[in-house]
């Protein structure tokens, strides 16, 4: 072995500089080979694939034998090459220069063919260039994303970390007669950049045609699933005529959401809904009182008869009649939200009953002209029923409850605030075991017994909300703490509780996050750093009315105890202060401590 060459790089005598036969890039102008081009001083051992930088259109393949840098070649370098004054160029390995090698045109590559002496020609027949990268796993995994960056900015610079100077239309002459400048030092770096920048520089056409065959059709339309509805009808679908077709896609419009509108009308309604052969979702919750009619509203749930989630909460105005076409024509819905719709009644429940079998989430709060015959329907005909809310239904009593339990065992969410039960209703819940939460709040006659049977039974409990139950003691509390030991949120307003409550949760409790004691009159500061001190897992303590518990002792517990955020009203309103001196309202700086 010569005493210039160790492993596979040989030193240059004549410049005292290493030079690798895998490494040397066109930029470094290494010739290679015996006979010399004119302009780039390059040797006659070459391929036909175009040169990155050499006018006469040749690149080294690095299969030719390899011969040290001399003086001369120090002398001829940078002729008729453009120089780059900017970041010093890293060496590009072969895949990359494949890479740039592979985005010049056809025809520009025909003439430099014709163009080069013949020797270079026959070698060009017998020796046929090479068709795929090394590394063209880098260049399938950028495909897409270069190819979108380049359809969102047209004309511009490209990525300017990749330090290449190419114009506007990007052709293959452009990228040829610029210098790739990478600040990586990786050659694998090198070598990726280089091919996603090819990748980025091969699109240069401007119709929809080059769009789509570097962009498909399905990945725009699965981009466009992120946007909102605004952007898709008002600016996206502008753009051009791919995009205007990706935009009214029919799956982009299987899930309307028009909540809070108040310009959507009949028409506008009915057209959305026919963008898609197939609509799942309708929410147009708190719609204003003149934006829809009855009978636009009920020919469009005649029309959707796939939907699956179905939300019209707070509609004042719909008459009974449309709640009642949700029967009628929705039966796959699973999803019904119908909170604040005070028009309904048993007729339309009965409706909804017998017409949608596959019902898991029915939400009909404040819905007081509600009574135990829709219940009884809803009991009966949807066996799937999984959550339930029914607060303030006055006229709902035990034997719904009853219903409920029998016909809906997979129960898992059930909200009864304020309705007319009683112990001989509620001890029937201590037969779902699958019960997870559960709000029996404001129940005048509920006993503390009939709430500790319930704990008992029912020990997947995460969330309860007993408030407003004078009958709620610590005992009854200590029980539902030993019992329900994935309980994490815990609710107690206005109860008859005192500081053992505090302690109880602290000792017994291990995953209560959330404990509300707000208006509890016998809560002091005892309490407060009771369950503080023992309570690990405890995030957030309401004490809102607890005219025991002094702001001193809230003040000492805050830096102790970080992680739980105290919650009263001297706390809250300096909330609110601080929140409005920081949107530029003057506040008094007094009011903040």
């Amino acid at each position: 072995m010569d005493s210039g060459e160790r492993g596979g790089r040989r030193l240059d005598t004549d410049t005292c500089m290493d030079v690798a036969d895998e490494e040397a890039g066109p930029s470094q102008g290494i010739p290679v080979g015996g006979v010399r081009c004119d302009t780039c001083t390059l040797g006659g051992d070459m391929d036909a694939v175009p040169c990155e930088t050499c006018p006469c259109k040749k690149m080294r393949r690095g299969s030719g034998p390899s011969r040290r840098r001399s003086s001369s070649d120090n002398e001829n370098e940078g002729e008729g090459r453009p120089q780059h004054t900017g970041q010093d160029p890293v060496k590009i390995g072969r895949s990359g220069i494949y890479a740039l090698a592979q985005s010049e045109n056809s025809n520009l590559l025909n003439k430099s063919v014709s163009a080069s002496p013949p020797c270079i020609q026959r070698k060009q027949k017998s020796e046929p260039t090479m068709k795929t990268s090394p590394r063209k796993s880098y260049e399938d995994d950028t495909q897409h994303l270069s190819s979108f960056s380049r359809l969102l900015d047209r004309g511009g610079a490209g990525d300017s970390n990749m330090n290449c100077n190419y114009g506007n239309k990007n052709t293959a002459s452009h990228i040829s007669s610029s210098t790739v400048c990478i600040p990586s030092t990786s050659r694998a770096y090198t070598d990726y950049a280089v091919a996603m920048q090819t990748q980025v520089s091969c699109f240069h056409g401007d119709s929809d045609e080059d769009a789509s065959q570097i962009l498909p059709l399905s990945l725009v339309v699965n981009i466009f699933q992120y946007l909102s509805m605004p952007d898709l009808l008002c600016r996206v679908c502008r753009v051009c005529k791919l995009w205007h077709q990706a935009a009214h896609d029919p799956s982009l419009w299987r899930h309307i959401y028009l909540p809070v509108s108040s310009r959507v009308t009949d028409s506008i309604l009915n057209w959305l809904t026919s963008l898609s052969d197939r609509v799942l979702t309708l929410d147009v919750s708190d719609s204003k009182l003149t934006t829809f009619t009855d009978e636009g509203v009920m020919q469009i749930l005649q029309k959707c008869r796939h939907i699956r989630t179905l939300k019209l909460a707070r509609y004042f105005v719909f008459s009974d009649d449309v709640f009642e076409s949700v029967g009628k024509f929705c039966h796959l819905v699973r999803h019904l939200n119908l909170d604040g719709c005070f028009s309904i009644s048993d007729k339309s429940i009965v409706a909804i009953g017998n017409g949608c079998p596959q019902l898991e989430h029915l939400f009909m709060s404040q819905c007081n002209r509600i009574s135990d015959e829709g219940m009884l329907a809803v009991a009966n005909g949807c066996p799937r029923l999984r959550q339930l809310r029914i607060d303030q239904c006055v006229k709902v009593k035990d034997v719904s409850v009853k219903a409920l339990v029998a016909g809906c065992p997979l129960l898992e969410y059930l909200h009864l605030l304020a309705c007319s039960l009683t112990d001989d209703g509620l001890q029937q819940l201590a037969k779902l075991p699958r019960l997870r939460m559960l709000d029996i709040s404001n129940m005048t006659q509920l006993s503390s017994g009939c709430l500790e049977n319930i704990a008992r039974s029912c020990k997947e409990l995460e969330v309860l909300s007993v408030s407003l139950n004078r009958t709620v003691d610590d005992e009854c509390i200590k029980t539902i703490v030993l019992s329900c030991i994935h309980l994490k949120c815990l609710s107690c307003v206005a109860c008859n509780l005192t500081d053992k409550t505090l302690e109880y949760i602290g000792r017994y409790s291990k995953t209560v996050e959330r404990v509300d004691v707000a208006w509890c009159g016998e809560i002091t500061d005892d309490g407060v750093r009771a369950i503080s001190e023992t309570c690990k897992s405890l995030r957030y303590l309401g004490l809102m009315r607890c005219g025991q518990v002094t702001m001193e002792t809230v003040d000492e517990l805050i830096p102790l105890y970080p992680q739980i955020h105290y919650s009263n009203f001297v706390l809250e309103s300096r909330k609110l202060l601080q929140r409005a001196r920081n949107d530029g309202h003057p506040v008094p700086l007094h009011f903040l401590s």
